[in-house]
């Protein structure tokens, strides 16, 4: 553990056990490196010497000064090679010298150059397995070598001070050297590619004095620098610098930061005014592997199905959400995005932007360890037609990463952004006669990819559809093929109705409302048939039951339906014989029809069998019986003269024709005089309103 801090840092860095730097100099400047095992200190004096310290864990050990000189700041600098570090600092000529340790005393090189006019404001750097300096000359242009053992060899200039000193400050990532250096207000970047220098990034608004310092932490690239009152510490994304927590520095004076990273903790060296040497660290705690992923339309709630076409369309997105979680308390998380097309493979580094392939959401306060918050981010640009598969991670407020989550499907969503068409094409515009219950047939359109959808329709009362009497939707119709509707209520007849439609396709893309049109439907009509005009009962024997059956058809457009009744002409069936008396009617009444056993005798009557209508038969008045010669469930009615009995009634609208069956008995008593008999019988089929 470390002992109790000196001084202090800013949260979450917690300060260092103090080094025995206060009061040694005005405006210490230091630097810090990491041996795997130790922190390397160095800083400035009065005295015109460089104080070594190296951190072991519990307490600062003291190494010997590399030098002593009687003037000038010595700004030092220190690396390690692997077995033993390396100090640069600069001399009281103000040109940069530099020396290793050999576990005893220092031992110097060749000075690779210096600032004759000006500080040489020296930094060294191992990497990939060479000694590197950097320093400013007698202009102000920054200037870089590598020793290659007995000698140093120029890898040219980046860029000058601007007019200002340069505080020129070395990076490695694994692969490029990188050089920050000062220029009035502004932190500048270049990284040597290929044998030259090329343009990084610039970071503005920094002190007057940016003082930059460089750290490469798993790839991502860290500048710690001055701005008013203290130090900052930005990382790069890949396109743009991101704040994250300093631990302090200044408020007066320069800060001089600089930065280690041992590959669990990053260690920051800077200067507290006006003459201290503060160290301090921040153990690295990457947030969880986001969890709960979901993903919306650009409303931000219409979930969009693992697999699904979905609408995207011109400005809106796709907002893809997770829930992200750190241990720690007082957090800034970020969510981000990789997404590609599907079946491309993943292979973005969290935290960094690479354009048409990673998206950065909206940082959200995490102010409770272990407590999950909603990660937002929002995807625009993608290609109509394509399938994508996505990723996300969380980024916490020191650039530390989480891993990747992946929602998993293949794909995981696709685009369509085509608009869909459709058109009135049946009934005709202006159409006459049009049936109570007519189909109305549209045509559908739809590009590419999705090429399927519905379409809604609306019954109007006026051509601009204020007043929407009945809407539905078709069922689901291929592009190119006709969407058909009917009205479910049955329309009024010798009216004029306007209606339109709209299509949408299987990803939610909505077309727009066509034109409306309008019909008229025909006057009320009714029509009855029946099957026979003439039914033989045969040979009537007393006691013996006799049946027949007739079938009446009716059809109507009225929205109300019908009603059909019947009556017998002559009351009665009538004997051809003026002497003989007529058949009676069997005594049921219409309103109440009645049974009768079989075998007695009764007189006519008749009764309902079957129907084939929306409106099914009648049980209770008619019985239930199916046949002609179901005595058992059958009711019977004799029919009057004078008035109609009400066979069937159907009190809404259908557009088939209704066929009524109707059983007709007769059984006489033997007291019933022989000879032939017939009757009347009247139909009528009454529209209903």
């Amino acid at each position: 553990m470390l002992p109790a801090p000196a001084i202090g840092a800013n949260a979450p860095w917690t300060a260092a056990a103090d080094e025995g730097s206060a009061n040694t100099a005005v405006n210490p400047i230091a630097d810090i490196a990491w041996d795997g095992s130790g922190l390397w200190l160095v800083w400035g004096t009065d005295n015109f010497n460089v104080q070594v310290r190296r951190w072991n864990g519990s307490a600062w050990d003291t190494y010997p000064v590399p030098v002593n000189e009687i003037n000038r700041n010595k700004m030092p600098s220190v690396t390690w090679d692997g077995t033993k570090p390396w100090v640069a600092w600069n001399d009281d000529s103000l040109n940069m010298q530099v020396a290793w340790y050999d576990g005893a005393s220092w031992n110097q090189i060749t000075s690779p150059g210096g600032g004759g006019t000006y500080f040489s404001t020296p930094d060294i750097l191992w990497a990939n397995g060479a000694l590197h300096a950097t320093w400013q000359d007698s202009t102000r242009t920054v200037r870089v070598a590598q020793w290659n053992g007995s000698s140093w060899v120029s890898l040219g200039s980046p860029g000058t001070g601007g007019g200002g000193n340069a505080y020129p400050n070395l990076g490695w990532n694994g692969t490029e050297l990188h050089v920050a250096w000062s220029t009035p207000s502004q932190a500048n970047v270049a990284r040597r590619v290929a044998g030259s220098w090329t343009a990084h990034s610039t970071l503005p608004g920094t002190a007057s004095n940016s003082l930059p310092t460089l750290e490469f932490i798993d790839g991502r690239m860290y500048l710690m620098h001055d701005v008013s009152g203290g130090t900052a510490i930005a990382w790069w994304d890949g396109a743009q610098y991101r704040t994250t927590p300093s631990p302090g520095g200044g408020p007066a004076a320069f800060g001089y930061g600089s930065l280690a990273w041992t590959g669990s903790r990053l260690w920051a060296s800077y200067t507290i005014d006006p003459d201290f040497v503060e160290v301090a660290y921040v153990d690295a705690s990457a947030p969880a592997a986001p969890t709960g992923l979901q993903q919306f339309q650009a409303d931000g709630t219409t979930t969009i199905t693992g697999g699904a076409w979905t609408p995207f369309g011109g400005a809106s997105n796709l907002m893809l959400t997770g829930t992200m979680t750190d241990a720690n308390s007082s957090e800034q998380l970020t969510p981000w995005i990789e997404l590609r097309a599907n079946g491309a493979g993943f292979g973005a580094t969290c935290g960094r932007q690479t354009s048409g392939v990673t998206w950065v959401g909206t940082t959200v306060a995490a102010p409770t360890g272990g407590v999950g918050v909603t990660g937002s981010t929002n995807v625009t640009g993608l290609v109509n037609g394509s399938s994508y598969a996505w990723r996300t991670c969380v980024v916490d407020r020191f650039g530390f990463p989480s891993s990747w989550t992946a929602l998993g499907g293949t794909p995981d969503l696709r685009l369509d952004t085509s608009v869909p068409a459709a058109a009135p094409s049946l009934p005709a515009n202006g159409a006459t006669g049009v049936a109570t219950s007519p189909t109305l047939d549209a045509s559908y359109t739809d590009p590419a990819p999705a090429n399927g959808g519905t379409v809604a329709f609306q019954l109007c009362t006026t051509s601009g559809c204020g007043t929407v009497l009945q809407s539905g939707t078709s069922a689901s119709t291929a592009s190119g093929a006709t969407a058909s509707w009917s009205p479910p209520t049955a329309l009024a007849t010798s009216t004029t109705y306007w209606w339109r439609v709209q299509p949408t396709d299987v990803a939610g893309n909505v077309g727009v409302w066509s034109a409306a049109r309008s019909f008229t439907t025909g006057a009320t009509s009714i029509t009855i048939s029946v099957d026979q005009p003439t039914i033989a009962i045969g040979t009537i024997v007393p006691g013996d039951d006799r049946t027949a059956t007739s079938v009446i058809s009716v059809t109507t457009n009225s929205p109300g339906g019908y009603q059909l009744l019947a009556r017998d002409e002559n009351d009665a069936w009538a004997a051809n014989s003026a002497a003989a008396p007529t058949v009676a009617d069997w005594t049921g009444t219409s309103a109440s029809p009645t049974t009768w056993t079989a075998g007695v005798p009764g007189g006519m009557g008749m009764t309902v069998v079957a129907v084939s209508s929306t409106a099914a038969k009648d049980t209770a008045r008619w019985g239930t019986g199916s046949s002609a010669t179901d005595f058992v469930g059958n009711r019977y009615a004799g029919l009057e003269a004078t008035t109609d009995t009400l066979v069937h009634e159907r009190p809404s609208f259908g557009a088939a024709t209704d066929t009524v069956t109707v059983g007709w008995r007769v059984n006489v008593p033997g007291t019933q005089a022989a000879t032939s008999y017939d009757a009347t019988i009247a139909w009528t089929a009454l529209a209903l309103p």
